[in-house]
């Protein structure tokens, strides 16, 4: 698997276009807290990174 950064540079641009409108202030606030808590724990966005809360969610 690629250790490469993933990068969204236009996330709100794509989520007003391809979310339903009642999902958007849903799925804006996961993405908000899901980049603070990287920053917070000084994570690359790689693939590991998204994987970590996904993993500690399911334990």
């Amino acid at each position: 698997m690629s250790e490469a950064a993933i990068r969204f540079e236009n996330w709100q641009k794509v989520l007003r276009e391809t979310v339903p409108v009642r999902l958007q202030t849903a799925y804006r606030e996961a993405i908000t807290k899901f980049r603070y808590w990287l920053w917070e724990k000084e994570k690359a966005t790689d693939v590991a990174a998204f994987k970590e809360p996904l993993a500690w969610n399911q334990s």
